[in-house]
């Protein structure tokens, strides 16, 4: 009959192998040229599908503003709406012309982002580095999604943002240096 300690001593070990994997994975993702390539300062534009929209007293369809971010090396690795976290960072936007707000006026802006790279780049038909970005997450107001891929020009993309009965919409955005 097996020791439960053994068992218990085989399991960890067994764990910590796995979370040394993981971190050297990560750590091989971290340092990857796609998601080098997010680092930096962008300018974002969100355009609003206007049947999307929650709010009847939404004064523009379009909203710019500015994004920056870093890699990630210690942050979280999840949090709502975002797993495998590789940039943290901050925003400047005001989403007030869509009828809402993604986050108290005294709070900043937090923004988190996931960049998943595509296929090789020596193929016929390269696959682009996909680009997942949350807003204000974990906020007391509205997060905002975005999906989308990374291109030559910058990122564009999709974004949705929702809460029962408190605002929202969706719609597309494009981010630039």
């Amino acid at each position: 009959m097996i020791d439960s300690r053994a068992m218990i001593l085989a399991a960890s070990l067994a764990l910590g192998a796995c979370e040394r994997g993981d971190d050297a994975q990560r750590r091989l993702l971290l340092e990857s040229p796609a998601v080098e390539r997010l680092v930096g300062s962008w300018r974002i534009e969100f355009t609003a599908d206007a049947r999307s929209l929650v709010s009847t007293r939404h004064a523009r369809d379009t909203i710019a503003g500015n994004v920056a971010f870093t890699i990630d090396h210690h942050g979280p690795r999840s949090v709502t709406g975002l797993q495998g976290v590789t940039h943290q960072g901050s925003y400047d936007l005001d989403f007030t012309p869509f009828g809402w707000r993604t986050q108290p006026s005294n709070a900043p802006g937090v923004a988190l982002a996931r960049v998943v790279p595509g296929g090789d780049r020596r193929a016929s038909a390269p696959v682009a580095d996909s680009l997942y970005v949350v807003l204000s997450p974990d906020a007391s107001d509205i997060p905002v999604e975005l999906a989308g891929v990374l291109t030559a020009a910058g990122a564009r993309g999709t974004w949705s943002a929702g809460r029962f009965s408190a605002g929202g919409g969706s719609g597309r955005f494009i981010m630039r240096r």
